[in-house]
């Protein structure tokens, strides 16, 4: 059995008052959406883009992040999101646990395969939880919702959660 079988008639209605209504870009469903990620993830506010590449490029446009450092393991496109968003970047080392070997003010964290960020991690301002769906952050977080990550989308999607209004 396909694993959307069980919700299949949900995913049908959801689509058809998309199409019913017309609106295929920013309607009820995404506000909808916004408002339920954001209060799950116990922060205010959540915009909902393309990609999680597209969100990491708006969070740094947003932080007007002009250096950050990603860890040497992660996947290239944290780093092209970051960079579109006009962010100078460096790559850090990572230790044995696959975390940056040293977390500084600049570090953009990759929380990678849902882990949630170290005691040294905690300051940053920046982070790319696109493997963490179900972290609590205290700051801004980029989410991806690609069809194989943890809470997927039918197609390719992101968003921003964050307590700071200036970013919405």
């Amino acid at each position: 059995m396909p694993a959307l079988t069980p919700i299949r008639p949900e995913i049908n209605q959801a689509i058809a008052r998309v199409l019913d209504r017309g609106i295929f870009l920013r309607g009820p469903e995404v506000a909808a959406f916004e408002k339920e990620w954001a209060a799950y993830c116990g922060q205010t506010y959540c915009v909902a883009c393309a990609s999680g590449s597209d969100a990491l490029t708006l969070a740094a446009m947003a932080l007007e992040l002009r250096e950050a450092e990603v860890q040497a393991n992660s996947y290239h496109m944290t780093a092209l999101g970051l960079a579109r968003g006009g962010t100078r970047l460096s790559l850090v080392e990572i230790g044995a646990d696959g975390r940056a070997r040293q977390a500084s003010p600049r570090l953009v964290p990759v929380l990678l395969y849902g882990r949630f960020p170290s005691a040294a991690e905690s300051d940053c301002i920046l982070f790319d939880a696109a493997h963490a769906h179900g972290w609590r952050p205290p700051a801004t977080v980029c989410w991806s919702f690609y069809p194989t990550k943890n809470l997927g989308a039918l197609g390719d999607a992101g968003g921003i959660t964050t307590n700071e209004k200036f970013i919405v």
